[in-house]
């Protein structure tokens, strides 16, 4: 599921973003799927890090503790402008995320994106500048639409 910068535009405001940011359910057969899915279009992780790793809680878990990891990075070789950030730990409970989340077409696919709720969270729980920006058009446009 989309999140982030892509999630943003997908609910209506337009603005620049270099990466995808997404969150994928992390049971062990998921989080190595989603690892290699994401290998099998080119891109490979910024870090040395295996889809068996990726894909063990207890290692996740680690990182998170030891480097304050919350996302792991893939680049794409051929373009390293282009970027994938994949959650190494929910941001909001994964079940709840899931059910409220959207289909969007805005992106050129079909692409499951979270809820405009839900991204106002996340976005207000990581505080940045930009992202308390897009939390500020995301209120207009839930307001809009309400």
């Amino acid at each position: 599921m989309v999140v982030g910068g892509l999630a943003t535009i997908a609910h209506g405001f337009i603005r620049f973003t270099s990466d995808a940011d997404v969150v994928v359910a992390l049971d062990t057969e998921n989080a190595r799927k989603a690892f290699e899915a994401i290998l099998s279009v080119g891109f490979v992780p910024a870090v040395p890090v295996r889809a068996e790793e990726f894909a063990d809680a207890a290692t996740r878990e680690g990182w998170i503790a030891e480097k304050n990891m919350m996302v792991l990075n893939f680049r794409l070789p051929s373009d390293p402008m282009q970027s994938v950030d994949v959650f190494v730990k929910y941001p909001l409970e994964f079940e709840k995320m899931y059910t409220d989340s959207v289909v969007s077409e805005s992106l050129e696919v079909p692409t499951r994106v979270c809820s405009i709720d839900d991204l106002i969270r996340i976005k207000l729980e990581a505080g940045r500048p930009k992202d308390l920006e897009d939390v500020r058009n995301l209120e207009i446009i839930r307001e809009d639409r309400a």
